[in-house]
Formats: C-alpha cells, sequence, structure tokens
C-alpha cells in the first residue's frame, strides 16, 4: 500500500479483556490495484489472475504462463514462480470463460438453441449411467442437405483432445459432387476411439439418413394433400402439419404464390 493512501485503520486494546475495538476505519483507497497488492511479498495467483485475465478475452490470442511472469516483473516488478503463473492462467481464462465443468452442464442448452437457429440440424446427448457426459453428436442442417450431392464415399476419422477432459472428435467427411470440395457432415466428441464410440457414431450417422428419407416422402406426401385440398381449412391444417417436419417449406410455398399450385387459393374457377 502507497504510504500517501487515505486507507486506514486504527485499535485499540480493551481493558482486561482479550480483545481489541476498532476505533476508526476508512476503507477508500487512493492508492492503485498494484501497490495495494503486487507489492506484497507473497502475491496469490488470484490476484494476478485479476490483472491479466483480460489477455484472455479473445481465444485466438496465446498468452502463456512464461508472459505472466515476464509481464508482472517488467510492469510490477515482482517475480512470479512457473506454478504460480501456470494458476493464475487457469484462474484467469476460468473468470473469462468459465469453468469447463460448467461448460458441459450448457449443452443441452445449446443444443437446444442450435437446433432452433438452423431447423434440421439434428444433435444428439448421450450420458453414463449415472448421469455423467460421455458422447455428444452434431450435424448441421447445412451439411445434410449436402448429403443428398455428395460423393459415395465417406471419410472417417478421430483425433484426440486436449480441453480439460480431454476426449477425442470423431468427425465424417466427404467430397462435394458438384465441384470436389470437402463438405464435413457430421462430428461427434467422445471419451475415446474404440469400439463402442465408432459404433454410436455410425448409428448417429445411419439415423440422420433414415430420417431425411422419412422427411422427404412426409413432405412429398403433405404437398399433394396441399394441393388437393378444397377449403382453406383443410389446406391450413396440412400446412401446420408441414412446417413441424421443416418450417423452412412454408415461406417458400407462400412466395411461390399460393394460388399458383393450390386448389384451395386458386383464383381459376375449375369443374372438378
Amino acid at each position: 500500500m502507497d504510504d500517501n493512501c487515505a486507507w486506514s485503520f486504527k485499535s485499540s486494546a480493551v481493558f482486561k479483556a482479550n480483545i481489541f475495538k476498532v476505533r476508526s476505519y476508512n476503507n477508500n483507497h487512493t492508492c492503485g490495484y498494484g501497490e495495494r497488492y503486487l507489492t506484497q511479498r507473497q502475491t496469490t495467483s488470484g490476484v494476478i489472475a485479476s490483472i491479466v485475465k483480460d489477455k484472455y478475452v479473445n481465444p485466438k490470442k496465446v498468452y502463456t504462463a512464461n508472459d505472466i511472469i515476464e509481464d508482472i516483473q517488467k510492469q510490477h516488478g515482482i517475480e512470479v514462480s512457473n506454478m504460480k503463473a501456470w494458476g493464475a492462467k487457469e484462474i484467469a481464462m476460468a473468470m473469462i470463460r468459465g469453468s469447463p465443468s460448467d461448460s458441459y452442464k450448457e449443452l443441452p442448452k445449446y443444443f437446444y438453441m442450435l437446433e432452433q437457429t438452423n431447423p434440421g440440424t439434428v444433435t444428439k446427448l448421450h450420458k453414463s449411467e449415472d448421469g455423467c457426459f460421455l458422447y455428444a453428436y452434431v450435424s448441421l442442417y447445412a451439411s445434410i442437405k449436402g448429403w443428398e450431392h455428395r460423393r459415395l464415399i465417406m471419410v472417417v476419422d478421430g483425433s484426440f483432445l486436449k480441453a480439460a477432459y480431454k476426449g477425442t472428435i470423431l468427425t465424417a467427411c466427404t467430397q462435394d459432387g458438384a465441384v470436389g470440395k470437402i463438405l464435413p457432415l457430421a462430428y461427434a466428441i467422445v471419451d475415446s476411439e474404440n469400439n463402442k464410440s465408432w459404433e454410436w457414431f455410425f448409428v448417429q450417422i445411419k439415423n440422420v439418413k433414415r430420417t431425411i428419407k422419412k422427411h422427404h416422402k412426409q413432405l412429398k406426401d403433405i404437398f399433394f394433400a396441399l394441393a388437393r385440398a378444397y377449403t382453406i381449412e383443410k389446406f391450413e391444417y396440412h400446412m401446420t402439419e408441414m412446417c413441424k417436419i421443416d418450417p423452412r417449406v412454408q415461406p417458400y410455398l407462400f412466395e411461390v404464390g399460393y394460388e399458383r399450385w393450390s386448389r384451395a387459393y386458386s383464383k381459376v374457377k375449375r369443374s372438378w
């Protein structure tokens, strides 16, 4: 603390008692943060973390423990051990990005929003018997749509992760049928590359392909029911059913013009 700082604390012993009584206390610091904490001989990792946490706002920026040691020495003249710098880095990252365990708890919300903002996206979260995270699967709608135009060969691969809980990412890719560019189809986060995790991943891919075929047939049947409907009420009923399968179809059909393909909205009198 700076000698000129306004902060003060005064106390005195109580007569014939093993206690002290606070006479005056001014908690208003006029000195800087560094003078208050970094001048202590034993600066804690938490204090250092609060100083350097802004360095971790940008996830693309690399700021190592050695950088922390160098900056604290340069800016505040304090020697920091490598272990304390590593601890400060972990605390600072948790301050900015949250803890890994809390991030796993947010997965159900994230998957829900992913499906809401990208209609047609397929996600799957699989837990162990004791309720812990085990597998997660994601196939974005843009990738699913590309399956219809892909080449017949699918390439799968796995790579280890360096996160706090390690794990492995499994990916499935192919080539675009038109220009031959790499097209990602799906990915999953699993515990490791083993028979169970690969089998689970392939089952999810198979389920998505089966769902695509099923939805295509349902959409086709509902569209023809829409076109043949005689009343607006029946038309709206089938349109609601279509929106449950794929909500993007309705705006497209509306833009085309209901009157151009449906009986219910047709402006031409027909005898059928």
